[in-house]
């Protein structure tokens, strides 16, 4: 099973305030230790619903949507508030494209966005177009194992 970085696990500790709501795309094992916060985390994966206690799971089996693969939007019953968005899967040719297409289905953008994995060039794609689209600023970091991940803030417009 995928494991988020250690690296972006500390920075959402840091940026995102105890007992916060966090929105997750995909599950991972780092999932249980976000044991500060509440997820809400949408997954594919029978096998890993329902591991643990903080996490409402929204299980969404993957559709083919012709130019990419993503969680079938017809399960998605996401929560009406959230204070971060975190998106782990799906990775690669499935991949995270799929929330570009359908950002729609968000019912908040004007939080943190996270990305992991943006090294891969399917996933950097989607954190440059996320950005532009939601007119948030790319904020790209390194791992210690080589891999990055970022996040999208608002960005800061200066009037002189």
């Amino acid at each position: 099973m995928y494991q988020l970085s250690e690296e972006l696990f500390v920075l959402i500790n840091k940026i995102i305030p105890v007992n916060s709501v966090i929105l997750e795309f995909g599950s991972t094992q780092t999932t249980g230790r976000f044991d500060k916060y509440y997820l809400y985390s949408v997954e594919h994966d029978i096998a890993q619903l329902n591991k643990y206690k903080n996490t409402t799971y929204i299980y969404a089996p993957l559709k083919d949507y012709s130019s990419y693969k993503w969680y079938d939007t017809s399960y998605l019953r996401l929560p009406q508030h959230y204070d971060a968005v975190l998106i782990n899967a799906p990775n690669g040719n499935i991949g995270k494209i799929g929330l570009y297409h359908n950002i729609s289905i968000l019912k908040n953008t004007k939080v943190p966005f996270f990305i992991s994995d943006i090294q891969n060039n399917n996933e950097n794609v989607v954190f440059n177009a996320l950005s532009k689209k939601l007119n948030k600023q790319c904020i790209r970091c390194k791992t210690e194992d080589n891999k990055e991940f970022g996040y999208l803030l608002w960005k800061v417009i200066m009037y002189s």
